[in-house]
């Protein structure tokens, strides 16, 4: 099991969502489909978590995170085709964080190699989470956008002036509706490339899987949304250069959480 609380020591790296001793075998815990419903203070253990495996190799992290920046703003240069790309190949890039951050946590020397994983595991699930998740989010547009596009071209061309200040407010409507729509799909496919790489499961088992997961633990992710929404300002002040450090402790809370979640104490 993982190794009992050491007096005087921080006291998230004792919970099972810290990433543990380094020394502490794999075996240590095994994978249990039903996830747990964990205390409020989870989603602040998951992002100490994050950081504690940050700073067990920073300059990987901060080359790698590097590297993901320019290939998402070269991607962002291709009309279309460079923003299908992305939401297929993020959950390949978040499977390899996730063995990175797997490795790190059993006290094992990663490589740039580790973060590239999920094109070599399971790499067809990993591709179709991206899929359905585009296809979820082209759905909740169609649903939120098309009506609104109906009363526009009724307020143009009836040239009503009372209608087209009404088409403003149908917008924001639109867009709020298009937010909260999206929570679930983002739930979805919070935790599904671990579950992925780590269990072979097919893409729709861990959506289904991951979205249960996070709404089991609604109030840590209260309380994980909200510290980190104080990462990302901070992060995003000094020209964005915070995000060197934020990105990796923020990709590595998600494998804590995932631990902490689905993994028990060996017998």
């Amino acid at each position: 099991m993982d190794p009992p609380p050491v007096p005087g020591q921080n006291p998230y790296a004792a919970s099972r969502a810290a990433v543990g001793d380094p020394d502490a075998p794999a075996e240590a815990s095994h994978f249990d489909p039903e996830p747990s419903a964990c205390d409020a203070g989870a989603g602040v253990r998951w992002l100490t978590g994050g950081w504690e495996l940050f700073t067990r190799s920073p300059g990987l992290w901060i080359g790698f995170t590097v590297v993901v920046f320019v290939f998402l703003l070269g991607l962002s240069l291709v009309p279309i085709l460079g923003m299908i790309a992305q939401y297929l190949l993020f959950p390949l890039v978040t499977a390899g964080i996730m063995v990175a951050c797997d490795s790190l946590r059993r006290g094992e020397p990663i490589t740039f190699g580790h973060f590239f994983e999920g094109f070599n595991r399971n790499p067809g699930q990993l591709v179709l989470i991206g899929l359905l998740y585009a296809v979820g989010l082209v759905a909740l547009m169609v649903v939120a956008f098309v009506p609104l596009l109906g009363i526009g071209g009724m307020a143009l061309f009836s040239n009503d002036t009372g209608a087209l200040q009404g088409l403003g407010a149908t917008l924001v409507i639109a867009v709020l509706l298009v937010v909260a729509l999206s929570v679930p799909l983002v739930m979805a496919v919070w935790f599904a490339p671990a579950l992925v790489v780590f269990h072979g499961m097919s893409a729709p088992a861990a959506m289904v899987l991951s979205f249960k997961g996070c709404l089991r633990n609604i109030v840590p992710f209260l309380i994980y949304g909200l510290v980190g929404l104080v990462i990302a300002i901070a992060a995003t002040l000094p020209l964005l250069l915070g995000w060197l450090v934020a990105y990796p402790v923020f990709a590595g809370s998600i494998y804590v959480g995932y631990r902490e979640i689905w993994h028990r104490e060996s017998a």
